[in-house]
């Protein structure tokens, strides 16, 4: 299988957006060394199996062919990635942080979520809620290139935004906000 970094052609924002989805499902994920980088591969299996590329020098390991590293050669390194708050692999982090911080994640069940409820235009948005004994959360992914209003409703209206991929906490007016293009926003409410 082709890593996510070539299928989506290296948009750091469709790969935030996959990175959540996958993350924040019921399960353990997992996640392929070099995803949080960003890595890309080809069709052929040795170009699938590179090596990461840390970015210091002394660590960089060497086995592979060039041929087979030439999909990585514009992915940042993680000695680059580390300094820069925004990066994917800073975002990986961030993330499973969060995961494993949330007990509707760590220990919930998952439970599809009508996206109808929310808008009227629902053709780029994915939902579902995470369950556990003393919390729900209600993930929310904006697909599209566009924002999309969303009223809340009487269910939500009241929950607290937990987590944005995009690290700005967008603003709930009314029991109305906006969800960003390419995004995820984790909303919270005890039980």
């Amino acid at each position: 299988q082709a890593r996510a970094g070539g299928l989506l052609k290296g948009d750091i924002a469709k790969l935030k957006l996959a990175a959540s989805m996958y993350i924040l499902c019921q399960g353990l994920p997992f996640v392929y060394y070099g995803e949080e980088l960003g890595m890309k591969s080809g069709a052929v299996d040795s170009s699938k199996r590179t090596p990461l590329p840390w970015g210091t020098g002394n660590e960089e390991t060497s086995w592979a062919s060039e041929k087979d590293c030439i999909y990585n050669r514009e992915t940042l390194p993680v000695a680059d990635q580390e300094k820069d708050k925004t990066s994917l692999l800073n975002f990986y982090r961030r993330l499973i942080k969060f995961r494993n911080s949330r007990p509707s994640f760590v220990e919930g069940k998952f439970k599809a979520y009508p996206a109808r409820e929310l808008s009227s235009d629902v053709s780029s948005i994915s939902c579902w809620t995470m369950e556990s004994l003393d919390e729900i959360s209600l993930v929310l992914n904006n697909l599209g290139s566009k924002p999309v209003p969303l009223n809340l409703g009487k269910n939500w209206d009241r929950a607290k935004i937990v987590f944005s991929s995009e690290g700005k906490i967008p603003l709930v007016k009314n029991g109305k906000v906006d969800l960003p293009a390419k995004c995820t926003v984790v909303f919270l409410q005890g039980k």
